[in-house]
Formats: C-alpha cells, structure tokens, sequence
C-alpha cells in the first residue's frame, strides 16, 4: 500500500497508507480537520509530489460550508 507525506506550513508532517490516489490521502487525512474543497495547484515532474489548495471550514467541521473559511496550501508526497 503506498504510503504519504501530508505537510503545510505551521503543522507537523503526516505519515499515512492509503491505497488511492494523492487526492485520496488527502481526504482521509483532512477531512476530519474540517477540509471543504481542494484544487491540485502544481505536479512535480514524476507524479510523486502535489501541492494542493485547501479550504477548510474555520470551526474545524466540513458541515455548514455557509461559516468562515480559510485556504492553505498542502503538500502530499508519495513514498517510493
């Protein structure tokens, strides 16, 4: 199972396995923390790197995308 990097400034790495996708390790590391939407803002060369734009709902649930939101560039790397 490939394994990813989840970093964004101010916060520490995330480390986790997930069978899918970039976009999918995204998700399950994110969407408790209150993430609303994402855009892929760059690929590297090889595939293995995105950066990602992230809006997350300010109160931390993705429930009521109507409150405050806030976007922060997210980076997922995947592990050779």
């Amino acid at each position: 199972m490939p394994k990813y990097i989840i970093s964004a400034e101010g916060c520490d790495p995330l480390t986790l396995d997930c069978p899918g996708c970039s976009a999918d390790a995204l998700k399950l590391a994110l969407d408790p923390k209150g993430m609303l939407a994402f855009r892929v803002q760059k690929r590297s060369p090889d595939g293995l790197s995105y950066l990602f734009e992230v809006d997350f709902n300010s109160d931390g649930h993705n429930s009521n995308p109507e409150t405050s939101c806030y976007s922060q560039l997210v980076c997922v790397q995947k592990q050779t």
